[in-house]
């Protein structure tokens, strides 16, 4: 069973993020009114932020305005860390293509065993990401309105290079990424009595980049020092495009009702990576996930409340869940609350978001696994923990508007994302029942401002 101990290697690294929210790697809303109210919008309007979470509220003015432009933008502030507590691999010291002995035979020793294991986290460097936002409405008689969004819906990346710690070099593979996501978004609000319908065409925008240190592998599982190098070719871009549809009702002028469709976005990043260390880099399907959710909300005047329901498909999302290479994310449930109470010129927001990460804790284990099985849940889980660490569930959330004149508002939000902890564990039967070969950890917490500028005319 001591082959066993060879499937456990160095993970040949994939890009890396800090997931931007707590949603998977999506923002849990876009502008800081929804923002401020825990990402909840499906339900209640949300000017010019409805064009993102339901273009249907585009055609309800509070204020009978013919335009309403925002300008503005996100700091997004992660503290992510990681820790590879347990990483066993099988050197193949002679290099003649196997792990074993100084020759072919399996003599049932290995040219040498090389267990790596930090004693602390080490946190990126990537640490500080902005993301611009602008939303533009025009009403076009009295039930039809126009719009018009700039998102960053992503924007992360992580940085494990140059470690002081030569322990922390070598297990984290020096990891370095960026991925940003941005949507353009021309939009359509109308309505027909209290029924409201609306839509977007979602012109997408997706730059990859991946670096990382992996060496090439024998069958037998066992790596060749001489190869290890760098096996990111740079940024790779991609354009896509998708769709969202969205409906509402109002009920006594006080209940709102609405429903939301957002399709995938098939996104495929060319020559970013060397996944098999064959020497040609690899192409990466990326598929921003399908999106459908409900909610419901009341507005008294000067107290406005809303609750939303969304579900993100990761696990039918080439990438993430499906295809030939895809990092096993389960879909999410997300839950969504929100108020506003207004005083004069000021409105007060306060929110609540849960989504459970799509990388929960796990344990795998050989057997019931078969070493092929059990080498491929380990290296998704080194993606996972390592470089894409999209573990957040819970976000907590505020904000405000001042109407400092006539024509201007400045809007706000602050959203204080707790820190998880999410561990792998893989353990092998060598025979003497289980023994622990691999054991990662990470860490995120959050921070997230938001500033908008918003012209009403």
């Amino acid at each position: 069973m001591k082959k066993a101990v060879g499937a456990v290697l160095l993970a040949s690294a994939v890009f890396s993020t800090a997931a931007l929210a707590t949603n998977g790697d999506n923002l849990i809303c876009s502008g800081p009114i929804c923002r401020a109210m825990g990402g909840a919008g499906i339900g209640l309007p949300m000017e010019t932020d409805s064009i993102y979470k339901n273009p249907a509220w585009i055609a309800e003015y509070s204020d009978g305005e013919t335009l309403i432009a925002s300008f503005g933008g996100t700091l997004f502030l992660p503290t992510v860390k990681a820790k590879i507590e347990t990483m066993t691999m099988n050197i193949d010291g002679n290099e003649d293509g196997d792990g074993y002995g100084n020759g072919d035979a399996d003599d049932g020793t290995f040219d040498m065993m090389n267990t790596i294991s930090m004693t602390n986290y080490v946190k990126s460097k990537a640490d500080t990401f902005a993301v611009p936002e602008i939303g533009l409405l025009y009403r076009s008689g009295r039930n039809l309105t126009f719009g018009v969004a700039a998102f960053g819906i992503s924007g992360m990346g992580v940085d494990y290079r140059r470690l002081d710690d030569a322990t922390a070099n070598q297990a984290l593979s020096q990891m370095n990424t960026l991925f940003q996501f941005f949507r353009f978004m021309p939009s359509f609000g109308y309505r027909a009595g209290n029924f409201y319908i609306g839509g977007s065409v979602h012109i997408a925008y997706g730059l990859l980049s991946i670096g990382a240190i992996t060496c090439a592998q024998n069958m037998d599982g066992s790596i060749r020092p001489s190869t290890c190098s760098q096996s990111g070719s740079g940024a790779s871009t991609d354009l896509g495009v998708g769709y969202d549809i969205g409906i509402g009702y109002k009920l006594f002028d006080v209940v709102y009702v609405g429903a939301n469709y957002q399709s995938p976005v098939k996104m495929k990043y060319k020559n970013v990576f060397d996944f098999n260390k064959d020497g040609v880099y690899d192409d990466l399907n990326l598929e921003q996930p399908t999106e459908y959710g409900i909610g419901i909300g009341a507005d008294f005047g000067n107290v406005r409340l809303v609750a939303d329901y969304k579900k993100i498909k990761w696990s039918d999302a080439k990438g993430y869940g499906k295809g030939d290479i895809n990092f096993g994310w389960k879909d999410q449930d997300v839950y969504a609350l929100g108020a506003e109470f207004t005083f004069g010129r000021l409105k007060l927001r306060f929110g609540y978001n849960n989504g459970e990460t799509p990388i929960p804790n796990a344990v795998y284990k050989a057997p019931p696994m078969n070493m092929a099985q059990f080498g491929g849940a380990v290296q998704n889980s080194y993606f996972n923990l390592v470089g894409f660490p999209a573990i957040t569930e819970e976000a907590y959330t505020t904000g405000f508007s001042y109407k400092f004149s006539k024509h201007f508002t400045i809007d706000a939000s602050y959203t204080y994302i707790p820190e998880v902890t999410i561990t792998h564990e893989g353990q092998v039967d060598m025979g003497g029942g289980y023994q622990t070969v691999y054991k990662a950890s990470a860490k995120n917490k959050q921070d997230v401002l938001t500033l908008a500028l918003t012209y009403k005319y």
